[in-house]
């Protein structure tokens, strides 16, 4: 981070939150909720999306419609406390398991 420190947006269940470059965004407590990060490349814009599932998650099915639709998903849900947070200077997608150590999910460069 290069001695500097950054804003924390902190995203409760329920909530939608944006910010910009230099603010990192983050939500804890995932369990069988759903976390969603978008990231704009050009502008630093970012925002993040803690969405609670009522009652069972629907089958995995798959969609014929929109083939060419490019969506990265990776999923950190689980049993265990997880967080999820998107950095906003460098587009870095990380998640903790617990009180674990902070690992990469996904990087939008």
């Amino acid at each position: 981070m290069e001695g500097k420190t950054n804003q924390l947006i902190f995203v409760q269940t329920g909530e939608v939150k944006t910010g910009t470059k230099g603010e990192l965004i983050k939500t804890s407590a995932i369990g069988s909720c759903i976390a969603i990060a978008a990231f704009d490349l050009k502008t630093h814009i970012g925002g993040m999306a803690h969405i609670m599932l009522s009652g069972y998650a629907p089958e995995n099915k798959t969609s014929k419609k929109n083939k060419n639709l490019r969506i990265m998903a990776k999923s950190a849900g689980g049993f265990e406390r997880r967080s999820l947070t998107i950095d906003l200077k460098t587009g870095n997608v990380t998640y903790t398991i617990g009180d674990g150590k902070e690992k990469q999910m996904y990087s939008y460069y």
